[in-house]
């Protein structure tokens, strides 16, 4: 799938041109391989509409911090239901 990423590019009137970066640096690299990893297989997992790898992708985050796998699946299960409406026809389809 590829990572998806921010990307710098120049507007005009009529076009849209990306503006190439260079590579990172490692030690920058080492800072975000994690996450970048986490997105891939994030992506991945909707890809496949499988929620169970969804939870546990979001449970294994840094970013989730000390939540537990009960806690943020049903922090998912909850937000999935308000939004229920306009997720069903991607999850049964």
């Amino acid at each position: 799938l590829g990572a998806v990423v921010e990307t710098n590019a120049l507007f005009s009137e009529n076009s849209v041109e990306p503006i190439e970066s260079t590579p990172l640096p490692d030690e920058i690299n080492a800072m975000i391989i994690k996450h970048v990893y986490h997105h891939e297989a994030f992506m991945k997992a909707l890809k496949n509409k499988d929620i169970e790898a969804v939870k546990n992708i979001i449970a294994d985050d840094p970013q989730c911090g000390v939540a537990s796998y009960d806690e943020v699946s049903s922090v998912f299960d909850e937000i999935y239901e308000h939004n229920k409406a306009s997720l069903d026809y991607y999850w049964k389809n």
